[in-house]
């Protein structure tokens, strides 16, 4: 059985699949796809790692091993040494995206954006009885104290996908760290497969990473009204605040 070295906690329509492929471009790394996750419930915990045909280097004798995502309680039990990354988004252009991403995939039934999240504040869309309830989804503190009711703050590690999104090389080196892989590693591999640097972030990484395309257009939605912006900013601003404190900053920039 491989013990699993790191496991991305999310969040989703934040790139994480983008991360995904670039740690897996590592040739200290191998990541299953996501549809193996799946299996591990239909077998042994981590049954599905084909070491065999892993096709990674060893480097140090050792290659880390990654979880695609999974939820606290099940991490802990099966591999409670794991380090926990989140890769997370503005919550407020977050809820939004996830939104229009279910819209435009026939899981939404309300018209707007204003009418689900006002249906989830007044209880008719309740966490336990829909995955559509938007601003639960980003609501960053709820979700992330069950992970550290589970698991030390040593052991998390947080990156914002505004702030590597564009530069993967420099906004990734914290995370370089946090897995101790070589400085400097990830940007190799990613400037290898991106050698001439096109101007645009589709154009950049669509070479390397195939999904990257199909996020950068599902994500161009209508604005946000900014009535519905600044509601949002109100009902996030403690989960705002709670992410700056974790990341021991004073603010976050790119979340402004």
């Amino acid at each position: 059985m491989t013990q699993v070295d790191f496991v991305i906690g999310g969040a989703t329509r934040s790139a994480t699949r983008v991360l995904h492929r670039i740690l897996n471009a590592h040739p200290r790394i191998y990541m299953p796809e996501k549809s193996l996750k799946k299996n591990r419930r239909q077998a042994s915990p981590m049954s599905y790692f084909d070491v065999s045909n892993q096709g990674k280097e060893e480097e140090n004798g050792k290659t880390l091993y990654g979880e695609w995502e999974d939820v606290a309680e099940d991490c802990a039990r099966y591999y409670p040494k794991a380090k926990i990354i989140f890769n997370l988004r503005n919550p407020v252009t977050r809820a939004y995206s996830q939104f229009c991403k279910a819209k435009r995939d026939g899981k939404e039934t309300a018209e707007t954006f204003e009418q689900a999240i006002k249906e989830e504040m007044e209880g008719i869309r309740r966490p336990e009885t829909t995955g559509r309830c938007w601003i639960y989804k980003s609501q960053y503190q709820i979700h992330l104290d069950e992970w550290f009711s589970y698991f030390p703050k040593e052991q998390v590690h947080i990156v914002l996908m505004e702030e590597w999104i564009d530069d993967p090389a420099t906004g990734l080196m914290s995370l370089e760290k946090f897995l101790g892989l070589e400085a400097g590693s990830l940007g190799r591999v990613y400037n290898a497969q991106n050698p001439e640097k096109p101007n645009s972030i589709a154009q950049r990484l669509t070479p390397f990473l195939e999904g990257l395309q199909k996020f950068t257009n599902s994500n161009s939605n209508q604005p946000l009204a900014e009535t519905t912006k600044a509601e949002l900013e109100d009902i996030y601003s403690v989960d705002k605040l709670y992410v700056t404190n974790v990341l021991g900053r004073d603010e976050i920039e790119a979340w402004q």
